[in-house]
This record gives structure tokens, sequence and C-alpha cells, in this order.
């Protein structure tokens, strides 16, 4: 279960890279405080520490952020090539916003270690922000050309393509990493980790 919510994370992210992402508000951290505390019944296993149940929660709200990002559909791209290139503009910056959102979490994640889960953030954090690097050149190469030419075009997708070799090597690491016991257990009692998925 623990591996499937991590890779859905950088999953999204990739897909809201390629160009999928829309406009999100709020914050991508969940404020509740689940798993205050639990019992144990008979032949249950012990309860999850609250400590690790926080961890996990915070985690999958960055997921679920970033899922819902890419989960907008991008808006219709008008026939005026000024326009287009503002709304091509406007998806970067965006798309920018949402990664640099995510990274912020992630710190808070790293900074506030739980079940071994520091570890994980230190293997992602730096894949994460090279590709929102890349982004963000690409961002400043647009908003320095007036005019959305063959050749503005093709150097603005080549840093994208640039950007989505990081976020691959992320999905990668988490394809051959197992999650903490603690983090694992603690993931079925986290009210972010279980949320539906997005319905198409």
């Amino acid at each position: 279960m623990g591996r499937t919510v991590l890779a859905a994370v950088l999953v999204a992210a990739a897909v809201a890279l390629a160009g999928c992402g829309g406009e999100v508000s709020g914050r991508a951290v969940a404020g509740n405080d689940p798993a205050a505390g639990t019992t144990t019944g008979p032949g249950q296993a012990p309860p999850a520490a609250p400590a690790a149940v926080r961890w996990m929660d915070h985690f999958c709200g960055t997921a679920n952020f970033l899922i819902d990002a890419a989960s907008v559909p991008p808006p219709s791209i008008p026939d005026d090539p000024a326009k287009v290139r503002q709304t091509f503009l406007d998806q970067l910056n965006r798309l920018s916003g949402v990664l640099g959102t995510a990274l912020i979490d992630f710190r808070r994640l790293r900074d506030e270690p739980a079940g071994g889960g520091e570890v994980l953030i230190q293997l992602i954090y730096g894949d994460v922000e090279e590709a929102k690097s890349r982004v963000d050149v690409a961002t400043a190469h647009l908003e320095g050309s007036p005019e959305l030419t063959a050749a503005v075009l093709a150097d603005v997708n080549e840093e994208l393509a640039k950007g989505m070799v990081p976020l691959q090597r992320v999905v990668t690491t988490i394809g051959l990493l197992d999650l903490p016991a603690e983090l694992d257990a603690a993931a079925g009692s986290a009210p972010n980790c279980n949320r539906p998925g997005p319905t198409s």
C-alpha cells in the first residue's frame, strides 16, 4: 500500500510536468491531526504510532495536491498567437507553483522525521528540486521572448523534457524501495492516504 501511495505522488508530478497541470489553490498539507489514539482489539495488530500516522497523512496530503493538479484539464488553446504564448506561460507558472509547494511540504516532512520517512525525502527531494529548476528556466526563456516562435517553443520543450528526467528517476527510486514498516502500517490510519482517487 505504501509504495503505491508514494508512486502516485511522483506519477502525478510527471503528468503535471507534461502539461496537464491546472490552477490549484489552497495548501497541500492537511491540517488535521489523525490518530490521536487508537486501541487494539483481540487479534489485531498494534496501533501505528501517532507521529507516524501524522507524517503519512501529511505526505499523502502532498500526494493528493499533486494528483489534483495533474487531474485538471489544460485550458483550450486560443487562436491569437499572443494569447497562445500567455496561456503557455500561465501553465508553466502554475506548474512551477505546484512543484514549489510540494518542495515546501517535503522540507517540512524532512525536518519532522517519523518512522524513517526523512530518508525517503532525502532520496527524492533533489530530483523534484531539479525538475522545478528546469520548469523555471523554461518559464524565464518564454518570458524573455516577445513572440512564441518555433525556435522558442523548441527551447522551452527541451527544458521541459530535461525536467521529466529527474521525475522519472524519482519514480524509479520509489519502485526499488520498500516503505519503512512503521510508515507502511501508519498509512492505513491516515485519512489522506485513503482518499478515493480522482474520477474521470
